[in-house]
């Protein structure tokens, strides 16, 4: 797919972004998705959940697009509307967003800010600090790709377990007042990202980005990602997992 986005950026669009890449397929509006588009597009419309096999409502959206001038962050606007029209009464589990994916670089310094918090915190209670981020990850909106969780969802869960009932010897510590700020920090940064959104009524939590947070065992694959090598996050999940 990078290799795709990068080719058609650069022998197609004589080194031109593409405007907005669309994406009408499941579990695809990702951080390591988005990260590795990031540099050859500059919008991102897709889905964090699966998706009906009737796809995108493309009735509405040619309709939209016959009626009015639309820019590219129009355009993805509409395609998250049109969406939500089309399954706001028929199922209570779809979701639809509009990424802008220059943010990405960002958010990806956002992840690694909340992970070096993570760490500074484990110096004084490392099991209590690692059993909160775990409780987080288990409440926190998972997909029907039971690795796949709404990261606004887990930054969310992980602030308010710090809120109520933090390790004792964490208290009144800087280190907990930075990781609480890099998690308040990190989830202004995805709804700054996030342009539209739609969502069913099981997926409300759904802020728009999805990140890869398996609670098993790590997919080979992973390694792979481009996110997975430039962020903490693959690091971050290993240790987790142990």
């Amino acid at each position: 797919l990078c290799k795709a986005l990068s080719d058609i950026k650069t022998n197609v669009l004589g080194g031109k972004k593409i405007d907005l890449l669309g994406m009408d397929a499941c579990l695809m509006a990702m951080v390591e998705v988005g990260y590795l588009a990031h540099q050859s597009a500059n919008l991102m419309v897709a889905s964090q959940e699966v998706e009906l096999a009737h796809g995108w409502n493309y009735a509405a959206l040619m309709s939209l697009l016959s009626t009015k001038n639309l820019s590219a962050a129009g355009l993805a606007s509409g395609i998250v509307q049109s969406y939500n029209l089309l399954y706001k009464d028929k199922v209570n589990f779809y979701t639809q967003s509009a990424i802008n994916l220059n943010s990405m670089p960002s958010l990806k310094d956002g992840t690694n800010a909340v992970i070096n918090a993570f760490r500074a915190c484990q110096q004084y209670d490392a099991a209590g600090i690692r059993a909160l981020a775990k409780q987080a990850r288990h409440s926190c909106l998972q997909f029907s790709a039971s690795s796949y969780v709404d990261l606004h969802s887990f930054y969310t869960d992980f602030l308010a377990q710090l809120n109520s009932a933090p390790p004792q010897k964490l208290k009144n510590t800087q280190a907990l007042a930075t990781l609480k700020n890099a998690l308040t920090t990190g989830m202004t940064q995805i709804e700054q990202s996030v342009i539209a959104n739609a969502t069913g009524k099981n997926t409300a939590r759904a802020r728009g980005l999805s990140i890869y947070f398996p609670t098993t065992r790590i997919d080979g694959s992973y390694a792979r990602t481009s996110f997975a090598q430039e962020s903490l996050w693959y690091g971050f999940i290993q240790e987790l997992l142990g």
